[in-house]
Formats: structure tokens, sequence, C-alpha cells
């Protein structure tokens, strides 16, 4: 077809123009080395079927620049990272058909500027080696449970208001219940002797 041509320049540049389409059909190996740089330019769409493995390796930095959807879809994705991971999104969604595991070997922090929701269709549980703490800087903390609520200590339980006042209500009966005695003080909790102070002995059980 006219325009359509194979040029050997002086310099030893080949050029090749077509102005129609350009099919290679390789039956065997294909290998191509390129010593300088290599720039591809497609106007078009552009795809790329591989029967077997697809291996990449770059020796220096990738990028990847989407003006729309980056979409990947695999059976399965493994990750191995040797530094740091830093992700910059509007908003993020995670829909996950199973179970999530997290494991971190040093300190894990998860912070919201605006609320935030923990939500369990089952149990929800919160285990620490040490000390486990919930505190609320500048408004109020609220534990609240639609059927039975227990607060144990293998050791002592302490409940305190500094400043405050310390409430407990019910609807229906409230029962303190100790193996040995309750007090109820006001003032200090290091003054046994203190007038304001209640002591309730627990009665003894009845002979067997």
């Amino acid at each position: 077809r006219s325009g359509s041509m194979v040029q050997f320049m002086p310099d030893g540049c080949v050029q090749i123009v077509c102005n129609n389409g350009m099919y290679n059909i390789i039956f065997g190996e294909n290998r191509m080395l390129v010593t300088g740089a290599q720039d591809i330019v497609v106007q078009g769409d552009a795809s790329l079927k591989i029967d077997g493995n697809y291996n990449v390796n770059v020796e220096g930095d990738t990028n990847i620049n989407v003006t729309g959807d980056l979409n990947i879809t695999a059976k399965n994705m493994n990750q191995v990272i040797r530094g740091n991971i830093d992700t910059l999104a509007k908003n993020k969604t995670d829909k996950i058909e199973g179970s999530i595991t997290s494991q971190s070997q040093g300190a894990t922090s998860i912070a919201s500027e605006g609320g935030m929701t923990l939500s369990s269709g089952d149990s929800l549980a919160v285990v620490s080696k040490n000390q486990v703490a919930v505190a609320s800087k500048d408004g109020e903390l609220m534990l609240k449970s639609g059927g039975k609520m227990s607060i144990l200590g293998e050791s002592a339980v302490a409940m305190r208001a500094d400043g405050g006042k310390f409430s407990v209500s019910s609807s229906g009966d409230v029962a303190i219940d100790a193996d040995g005695t309750v007090k109820i003080m006001e003032g200090a909790a290091d003054a046994p002797d203190d007038p304001k102070s209640t002591f309730i002995q627990k009665p003894a059980p009845p002979p067997v």
C-alpha cells in the first residue's frame, strides 16, 4: 500500500512505516534486547494475553498512573514488602467473606478524628497480657448491655469518680455480693475509722 516502507538510514537506524495493520507471527521463541530507552505509545486500547506465567523484574522504581479505575482480579494475592506501606485515599471499604487476622510484632495504633464504631454480630473480646484501659478525655464514658453485665476481677476491683458524682442506678434490684465485708465509704478510701463509712458484714451461712 502507498506510504508503507522500510528505511535503512546512513547512521544504522532502521525505520518501518505501516499505513495499515502489522502482524508478527513467530512459531518459536522471541527475545529482544534494548540497550537504551524504550517507549511504546498506544493511541487506542491495548491487551496482553499470556497463557503461562508472567514475570516482571524491575531494578529501579515502578510507577503506574491511571486516570480511571484500577481493577485487579486474582485467585490469591500475596505481598512481601521489605519496607513500609503507605496508603493515601479518600475513603476505604474492605469486604471480607471470611476471617481477618492482623498480627504486629510492634505497637499497633488505630486513630480516628471522627467517630469510631466496633460492631460484632457475635462476641467481642478485648484481651491484653497487661493492662486494658478505656478512657474518655472530654466526654462521657458509657457501658451499656442489653442483657446481663458483669465486672469481675481476680484480685481487687476499684471504681472511683475524681471530683464528680458516682451513680449506680437500676430500674430493678441492685445487689452487691462479697465473700467478706462490703464497705461503702465517703471520703478517703484509706480511712476505715471515718464515721461516714458504712460497713456491711455478710451474714454467715446457716449451719448444715
